[in-house]
């Protein structure tokens, strides 16, 4: 009977000490709250490689490990053997379409964003940001941005402070093409989109952490290892703009999603650990 008794009780604590834990790591914020913004960053990786399932061949959750494709040997060799490779050759396409919609929907969220000449001529950008820069080569960032794949808390603290900045984003894609099954056959490819959202605060502190996915409802055929790489990439423009709605369905103000879909809730974040560094 004791036995039981004290079996129960660490059953009752493990549950509390886990829901504690749950809560400490949950934050539930509103853009809306937070204007302007300074995005500090979009980047994403050169190629289309293929979707591996993190979950299940690796157990690393590294922010680097799962963005990086290929060294920088590697990624030159493949790119100089795919120089009419769609995948490879509209990288830069891509990644600035990807900007461009993000930027757009930012702006057309009603969300104030900090503008980018006021941005990089500020000396704490000028200073800090070409600091703290990363430069891999499979990453491969938007006209007008540099690849900062760290967050630094003194950086964050010194844009808040010159620009009037209230949350610094960094943001990032990651462009796969993923296999679609009919069974236990292949029988297509379509398009992934992996955005990342980081956000800290005046403070330095995090306030955003996710990733929001999207695959595109079209795919091409696939068989024997071939597909119609042209006809994947015209799937990216829709699955990107998916990617960037549920960012913003999930950070807008409540109130006003709660007009538009009135059964609609606000959607809290799950913060497991930070994506990018802070130092």
């Amino acid at each position: 009977m004791k036995t039981h008794k004290a079996a129960q009780f660490f059953s009752c604590a493990l549950t509390l000490i886990l829901l504690s834990l749950t809560a400490c790591q949950t934050t539930k914020i509103s853009m809306n709250d937070y204007q302007p913004v300074a995005i500090l960053t979009i980047y994403s990786n050169r190629s289309v490689p293929w979707h591996v399932n993190t979950e299940t061949s690796k157990t690393s959750s590294s922010y680097d490990v799962e963005q990086t494709d290929d060294g920088v040997l590697t990624g030159l060799l493949n790119r100089a053997l795919d120089q009419n490779d769609p995948e490879t050759t509209l990288a830069k396409e891509r990644i600035n379409k990807a900007a461009a919609l993000f930027t757009n929907s930012i702006k057309d969220a009603g969300i104030e964003s900090i503008s980018r000449e006021n941005l990089q001529s500020s000396n704490s950008y000028v200073t800090g940001v070409k600091n703290f820069l990363s430069y891999m080569d499979s990453k491969m960032a938007a006209d007008g941005y540099e690849v900062v794949s760290s967050s630094s808390n003194k950086l964050n603290k010194m844009m808040a402070k010159e620009t009037g900045a209230q949350i610094m984003l960094y943001v990032s894609f990651r462009f796969e093409k993923q296999k679609v099954m009919d069974g236990v056959h292949e029988v297509g490819a379509q398009a992934r989109v992996d955005l990342t959202v980081y956000g800290a605060g005046q403070d330095g502190k995090t306030l955003i952490n996710k990733t929001y996915t999207a695959l595109s409802p079209e795919y091409t055929a696939y068989k024997n290892n071939k597909y119609d790489r042209e006809e994947l990439c015209s799937y990216f423009d829709s699955t990107i703009q998916n990617a960037i709605d549920q960012f913003i369905m999930d950070l807008t103000d409540p109130v006003t999603k709660a007009e538009n879909q009135e059964e609609e809730e606000f959607i809290t974040i799950s913060i497991p650990g930070p994506i990018f560094s802070e130092d």
